[in-house]
């Protein structure tokens, strides 16, 4: 503005006074432009001689064709065009300078007309009050107290702090020039930031987080979001109480804005499982137009973060597609997905869902119906239907022309347009991506096989282990996948494991597959045993270095086998007995009763 008149620039650089000043030292912006728009109006006008007749029909001319100024509904009349003239030719530009308010930066209110009026302080004691209910009310706004509110407790902080200060009004006076208007209170709406800081981030985030442009990524597939949505559609529970609970899995490319998605039925108290992930992103790493995204983007707010946890939750799925190219980012909150996907989550409900029957709008509190006080009307059809109408209406977005980045063209010819301009995919097969994507059991052997889910599994390569052998399944999440992969010694095996077929008893096929799997194993064996050595003996390796050599003993007492027995040994004890007494009383001269009591028999 100021490059067209230099002298104007030249004029306020040296004429500004504090005085006409506003905010960190800029004169207001509106006094400049007002300057401008005079002079521009009468710069045909000037150099004229005053209260010629040239100057009086420059200024008709004027006028004729002349606009409102800034902050003015009526152009100026050819009075007002002189008198700008006149300030011009007798001051320069600041002549043509509105004034500044007198009572700019001075405050004519310290609380309310009414309790500047009524309060029976001294000035002092007024700014003291006013300074401490400003502190006392930005504190409660700062701490999201509702302005409602902010005013009654400011009311009544007011009364106390008057009659602290001095005031000998009665309360009843007090409460009646006590009163805290909005108008008061709408000063302190710049706090409200902090309260949207401190106790809502979301809020915050929407809207005082500072935000910058970004373009699209220059390649599909380099930036993928992942969100959640659920689906407004109505459809009644199959025990006919409450509704189905449906939910959109969306994964978008950010430089095409094509999206796949998925839909998961949950069942009652049951939320998004790994089950449904794998049943999703399946069809995107696994589809030759997606495959890997160098980055996916998870947003982890509210009921969304079900996507980012079951994702960290699968084994080797982050490993698998960091090795692709891939990284999974699970970032709290992540503004872009969130503003990009939910903006075509909202144009698919309003501009594809609501054209399916049963659709109940975004408001589950305000459920549209087909008549007012009637019942909805809900999803006719099968729970296979509604995902296929689902599922068509993201295809029908997909092809869709789109403003904004895509310049008219329909997410599926933007990615059209990058195969053609030579983007390739990086595909994940689906053994990779069955064996990612996978929950780990550990399982023994037995008979060739194991059992998993209350059934027998087997494969070629189990009937080749041994009985004992223990091993580690891989069981694909995803719901369609076939087999479980099977990894023995840290190693796959070749086969995925099926579930035994049950043959009748007197079906032959039973009893071909029986020595079809002997014959297998006896492979195993024979493969085995050509790594054993045919002329080790074991005999001899025992016996390999045994001294055989009988010991050099020299023969004791013998007992016999009689002579050792219990009944024996007690007969000769009492003998021995027997023996002694008739030894004590040959002694004592007793020798004549001893042969009479042997006689006796005693």
């Amino acid at each position: 503005m100021f490059e067209e008149f230099p002298a104007l620039q030249d004029h306020l650089t040296e004429t500004a006074t504090p005085t006409q000043k506003s905010g960190k030292g800029g004169i207001d912006q509106w006094r400049v432009q007002v300057q401008l728009e005079r002079f521009e109006m009468i710069q045909s006008a000037i150099g004229t001689v005053p209260r010629s007749r040239e100057r009086a029909k420059a200024l008709r001319a004027i006028a004729a064709s002349a606009k409102p100024c800034w902050g003015s509904s009526e152009p100026p009349t050819v009075k007002t065009l002189r008198l700008w003239l006149q300030a011009y030719d007798e001051r320069g530009l600041i002549g043509l300078m509105p004034k500044a308010p007198v009572t700019k930066g001075k405050t004519r209110v310290l609380l309310s007309q009414t309790w500047d009026r009524g309060i029976d302080l001294t000035e002092d004691r007024r700014v003291k009050v006013a300074t401490q209910l400003d502190s006392y009310t930005r504190s409660l706004i700062a701490k999201s107290m509702s302005a409602r509110k902010a005013r009654s407790l400011a009311a009544k902080k007011l009364v106390e702090l008057s009659i602290e200060a001095g005031s000998v009004l009665s309360r009843a006076n007090l409460s009646n020039i006590c009163k805290v208007t909005q108008k008061y209170t709408d000063r302190f709406d710049a706090y409200r930031r902090v309260a949207r800081h401190d106790f809502d981030n979301k809020a915050f985030f929407d809207k005082d987080r500072p935000r910058i442009s970004r373009g699209r990524c220059a390649w599909p597939m380099e930036v993928v979001y992942g969100d959640v949505h659920p689906i407004d559609i109505y459809m009644e529970a199959a025990d006919g109480h409450g509704q189905r609970r449906l939910r959109l899995i969306a994964w978008m490319d950010d430089c095409t804005r094509y999206m796949w998605a998925t839909v998961a039925v949950l069942g009652k108290g049951r939320g998004i499982r790994q089950t449904d992930i794998a049943d999703s992103l399946f069809n995107v790493v696994c589809d030759p137009v997606g495959g890997v995204a160098r980055t996916l983007y998870l947003d982890n707010g509210g009921e969304y973060a079900a996507l980012g946890e079951a994702m960290a939750e699968i084994p080797g799925a982050i490993d698998a597609l960091s090795e692709l190219g891939g990284v999974v980012k699970a970032m709290p909150y992540n503004g872009p997905a969130k503003g990009l996907l939910e903006h075509s989550f909202s144009t698919l409900e309003q501009g594809y869902f609501k054209h399916i029957s049963g659709w109940i709008g975004g408001d589950r509190t305000n459920k549209k119906t087909h008549a007012v006080g009637k019942p909805i009307k809900g999803f006719e059809g099968t729970v296979e239907d509604l995902v296929k109408s689902v599922l068509d209406m993201v295809a029908a977005y997909n092809h869709a022309s789109q403003g904004g980045q895509l310049n008219g063209l329909s997410p599926k010819e933007a990615m059209q347009d990058a195969i053609e301009r030579g983007w390739q995919s990086v595909t994940m097969d689906v053994d990779s991506f069955d064996f990612a994507f996978s929950r780990r059991e550990d399982r023994e052997i037995r008979q060739g096989g194991f059992r998993f889910r209350n059934a027998w599994w087997s494969s070629d390569a189990t009937c080749r282990l041994g009985a004992g052998d223990l091993v580690n399944l891989r069981v694909p999440l995803r719901s369609n996948a076939e087999g479980i992969f099977v990894l023995h010694d840290g190693q796959r095996l070749d086969e995925r494991a099926l579930p035994d077929k049950q043959y009748h008893p007197l079906d032959r096929d039973g009893a071909r597959e029986s020595a079809r799997r002997n014959k297998l194993q006896e492979q195993e064996i024979r493969r085995i045993r050509s790594y054993v050595d045919s002329n080790i003996d074991p005999a001899t390796e025992i016996l390999r270095g045994v001294n055989l050599t009988p010991l050099s003993v020299v023969a004791g007492a013998t007992i016999g086998l009689d002579d050792a027995g219990p009944r024996h040994q007690e007969l000769a004890r009492i003998e021995r007995q027997r023996a002694q007494m008739i030894e004590i009383a040959e002694d004592f001269g007793w020798a004549g009763y001893s042969q009479e009591r042997r006689a006796e028999g005693n």
